[in-house]
């Protein structure tokens, strides 16, 4: 509940540990420059809280999940330099969203 900001930034993660659900208090997920992420769960739609949501230089992600339910807080969402061809439908349960980066994808 209490852990706010987690960083994996530059890590070997091939993807989010399922358990990343259970981080309800979390605010920002960093997750810049891990080449190898190559997806992301759903279970990231879990974090209520999220406000921020940073994969610029995923650079072998090609797919971003559904986005199964509304997430009101995320505000800020960073997909620069990845390998994605476009965004789910879902992508407007986002409701929150107020910043959207794309730069080299």
């Amino acid at each position: 509940e209490r852990l706010r900001e987690l960083d994996f930034s530059g890590t070997a993660l091939k993807e989010l540990p399922s358990l990343i659900g259970n981080l309800i208090g979390l605010v920002k997920l960093i997750l810049d420059n891990c080449e190898n992420l190559v997806c992301l769960l759903d279970s990231f739609c879990q974090l209520k809280f999220l406000e921020k949501l940073n994969l610029k230089g995923c650079s072998r992600l090609e797919i971003f999940p559904e986005i199964l339910d509304t997430m009101e807080m995320l505000t800020k969402l960073n997909l620069s330099r990845t390998a994605l061809k476009e965004l789910p439908s879902s992508i407007d349960n986002l409701i929150g969203l107020e910043e959207l980066v794309l730069n080299n994808c």
